[in-house]
């Protein structure tokens, strides 16, 4: 029994310090382009949740669909620099894509 529970936790931790490493880099300009398409302008979002010593890290929310990307610190400038983080309640949404719209308004 305890065996089954450290392999468990193992792999619990490694699924979860995967999160970051699955991000798909990109450069600013290729970011900038994914934020022009959405699916369902109720839903879709773009979030900066953080940066680490070389990347800034995204993530955009759409119908079906949650996609991180990340993009080297050195292409572009985040005014509100934090570090890199899961808590929901520090990700500043970006006025990228419908949010770019709706502030024009």
């Amino acid at each position: 029994m305890k065996k089954s529970l450290s392999i468990f936790i193992v792999l619990l931790l490694t699924l979860l310090m995967q999160g970051c490493d699955s991000a798909t880099q990109v450069s600013y300009n290729q970011l900038i382009e994914k934020t022009k398409s959405w699916k369902e302008p109720k839903v879709a979002i773009w979030y900066y949740v953080g940066s680490d010593k070389d990347f800034n890290y995204f993530h955009f929310h759409d119908l079906n669909k949650k996609e991180i990307y990340k993009v080297l610190k050195n292409e572009m400038k985040i005014e509100y620099n934090f570090e890199l983080t899961k808590d929901r309640n520090k990700w500043k949404v970006m006025p990228w894509g419908v949010q770019a719209k709706q502030e024009k308004k």
